[in-house]
């Protein structure tokens, strides 16, 4: 097992991470800052995007099981349309970090309201979409998360048993009253306002122009 700490701020902060080889295929990684903690398994032939934007698969694990003065990478190899390409290491702790600030990304919806000067713009091949970005607070994702656990409140499913170590600490959390509606920042009660749902229920709970409340969720299930 390694740690290594990050000296130089990233987001303003400054986290500790621990490398944990498993069965000589699998590395753990669990990022701590200032006592909350995000953890995620990484194993030999999973495919992914690192942080500077490249597709690759990891081979294998460090040889050297990592470094006190650099930290852990991961051994990769770049996937290309002809198959795959150069060896590439990637850092672990890089990694983990892009995991861990975009693990809202998929939380982020169409609004209906007005679009405003500060939209983003997103255009494809065939046609231009609008959005608005409403911005979460992962620490009230967080208190929601160590309140209600990371079973989906709706359907009972968890990650962790279905997809055992690599679903570890995942789960989706949905907000009650939607971010496009109130406009402007307000205050979130994580135990009122938020609710852990899994992926199926939270496309399902936004499927409609309007969100559907828990209770009309639940009253689905037979």
């Amino acid at each position: 097992m390694l740690q290594w700490q990050r000296t130089n701020n990233k987001n303003n902060q400054k986290p500790l991470y621990t490398f944990e080889e498993i069965d000589g295929k699998t590395l753990r990684v669990t990022r701590n800052n200032d006592g909350e903690i995000f953890k995620r398994d990484f194993s030999i032939g999973h495919r992914f995007t690192t942080d500077n934007g490249l597709s690759v698969e990891m081979t294998s694990l460090d040889p050297n099981g990592g470094s006190p003065e650099f930290g852990y990478y991961l051994i990769a190899k770049e996937i290309t349309n002809d198959g795959y390409g150069r060896k590439a290491d990637v850092s672990a702790q890089n990694q983990i970090d892009k995991l861990y600030f975009n693990q809202d990304e998929n939380e982020t919806y169409t609004a209906s309201s007005e679009i405003k000067s500060n939209d983003i713009f997103i255009e494809g091949t065939s046609k231009q979409v609008l959005v608005n970005r409403y911005e979460r607070d992962p620490k009230a994702r967080k208190a929601c998360i160590d309140h209600f656990g990371l079973t989906c409140q709706i359907c009972s499913f968890d990650f962790s048993k279905f997809y055992g170590a690599y679903g570890e600490g995942f789960i989706e959390v949905h907000h009650i009253k939607p971010l496009s509606e109130i406009n402007n920042s307000y205050s979130v009660n994580p135990l009122i306002d938020l609710i852990p749902v899994c992926s199926n229920c939270h496309s399902i709970l936004h499927r409609g122009k309007q969100p559907l409340s828990i209770d009309e969720m639940k009253s689905m299930f037979k």
